[in-house]
C-alpha cells in the first residue's frame, strides 16, 4: 500500500511540475534527449518536454495495476506484487529526475548539463533494480525477457539471481564513474559487456545446460 501511494505521490509532483512548466515556461520547443556527454541533440515541442514525463509515469503505473489481469503468468505476477511496485516506483522517480533537469535546461538557458550527474542518477536506479530483479516471477511485462528466461522457471530464476548482482554493481561502477568523473567509455563498455552477458549469453547457457540434462535423463 505504502509503494502505490509513493507512486501516485511521484505521478502528482511530476503532473504538477509539468502543468506549471507548460503554461509558465516562455517556449515553444524544449529539449528531449541528451547524448552521452549531456548535451541536447533533439527538441521537441513544449508538450512533450513537460506533460508526457507525468503521461509516461501514469501509463507504466496503469500497466502495472492491470497486469494480473492481462499477463498469462497472471499467478506469478500476482507473487511479485511486492518487488513490481517498488521498481515502479524507482523508475517513476528516475523519469521525475529527467523531467526536472529537460526544465532546468530551459529556466537556464544551458544546452547540456554535467553528464556524471546523469550517471550518478542512472547508477542508483541500476543498484534499485538490482535488488528487486532477483525476486520477480516469469512474467511477459516485466524482467529479462529472452526466448530462454521465458521458456524455463529455472533458467527466469538463475538469470534473474545473476541480473540482480549485475545491476548492483554496475551501478555502483556507474556512480564511481560519475563521482570520478572519468570517461563516458569507463561506463559505456561494462555496460554493454553486462547487457550482453546477462541478457544473452548466461541464459542461453543455462537453458542448454538444462535442455542437456535433461536429455541425458531421458535417455537413462
Amino acid at each position: 500500500m505504502r509503494s502505490k501511494k509513493l507512486f501516485w505521490a511521484i505521478f502528482v509532483v511530476s503532473l504538477v511540475l509539468g502543468l506549471w512548466a507548460y503554461f509558465a515556461l516562455p517556449v515553444s520547443r524544449m529539449p528531449v534527449h541528451l547524448n552521452f556527454y549531456g548535451e541536447v541533440d533533439r527538441y521537441g515541442s513544449k508538450f512533450s518536454g513537460t506533460l508526457l514525463f507525468p503521461l509516461m509515469i501514469l501509463g507504466i503505473g496503469l500497466l502495472m495495476l492491470y497486469l494480473d489481469r492481462i499477463d498469462p503468468m497472471r499467478g506469478n505476477v500476482a507473487k511479485s506484487k511486492k518487488a513490481l511496485y517498488p521498481l515502479l516506483n524507482g523508475i517513476a522517480a528516475f523519469m521525475l529526475f529527467m523531467q526536472i533537469v529537460f526544465i532546468w535546461l530551459v529556466r537556464t538557458g544551458a544546452s547540456k548539463v554535467d553528464s556524471h550527474l546523469i550517471l550518478i542518477g542512472v547508477g542508483l536506479l541500476f543498484i534499485f533494480i538490482g535488488n528487486y530483479l532477483p525476486t520477480i516471477k516469469r512474467n511477459f511485462f516485466v524482467g529479462i525477457r529472452t526466448p530462454w528466461t521465458l521458456a524455463s522457471d529455472e533458467v527466469w530464476r538463475d538469470t534473474h539471481r545473476i541480473g540482480g548482482w549485475g545491476f548492483v554493481l554496475l551501478g555502483l561502477w556507474t556512480i564511481i564513474v560519475g563521482f570520478l568523473r572519468l570517461g563516458i567509455w569507463w561506463w559505456l563498455v561494462p555496460f554493454i559487456l553486462v547487457m550482453v552477458y546477462i541478457g544473452i549469453i548466461y541464459p542461453f547457457y543455462r537453458f542448454k545446460k538444462i535442455q542437456a540434462s535433461t536429455a541425458s535423463n531421458d535417455d537413462e
